[in-house]
């Protein structure tokens, strides 16, 4: 569920796999149907659109998951995630689909 959550959530955000990464439970904001990035590119903070379809799939993951403080967090609950991990989880992931030469940088601009 991992790779699917952290793509779709890359994907659909426009985000970066650092930014992905530091996301925090609390920046997500169903209400409003927005992610509020932290300290992204230039250390700016912004918003952008949480589709319906990217919400089901963030929901799914927090019911399996149930992360605490960083929605993807690390091996230590209180760090997130490593962004070089993100990328080994996605090349598994493509491969295991059988396709090549997915990275999400790549698809960020698909």
């Amino acid at each position: 569920m991992l790779p699917v959550a952290t793509r779709s959530a890359g994907r659909s955000g426009g985000l970066r796999a650092s930014e992905v990464a530091g996301l925090r439970i609390e920046d997500i904001d169903s209400a409003r149907g927005v992610i509020q990035v932290r300290h992204g590119k230039g250390a700016k903070d912004r918003n952008v659109m949480l589709s319906p379809q990217l919400l089901g799939i963030l929901r799914t993951y927090w019911r399996l998951a149930r992360p605490r403080l960083y929605l993807f967090p690390g091996r230590d609950e209180d760090h997130p995630i490593d962004p070089t991990v993100l990328h080994a989880a996605c090349r598994s992931a493509t491969k295991a689909a059988g396709r090549d030469g997915s990275t999400p940088s790549r698809r960020k601009y698909r």
